[in-house]
């Protein structure tokens, strides 16, 4: 019995091989894939690109901590 043919669900290209990327929580599989076939993903940057996820610089950020989390000195 053959498996069906996988796509990435971002860019589109064929999944050779045996090895691809799904998301396994729960919340975010309710949320953002209605089939399984829509959460079949051919790398790491066309997962993070289909869920808008960004890298930031923590640098540019002031962060305000409350007073219990602060580093000691």
């Amino acid at each position: 019995m053959s498996e069906k043919e996988k796509y990435c669900v971002n860019c589109k290209c064929k999944i050779t091989g045996i090895v691809y990327l799904k998301c396994l929580d729960n919340f975010l599989q309710h949320k953002y894939f209605d089939t399984e076939e829509e959460n079949v993903f051919c790398s790491q940057d066309c997962f993070c690109e289909y869920m808008m996820l960004e890298q930031i610089d923590n640098e540019n950020y002031d962060f305000d901590f409350p007073d219990d989390l602060e580093e000691e000195e």
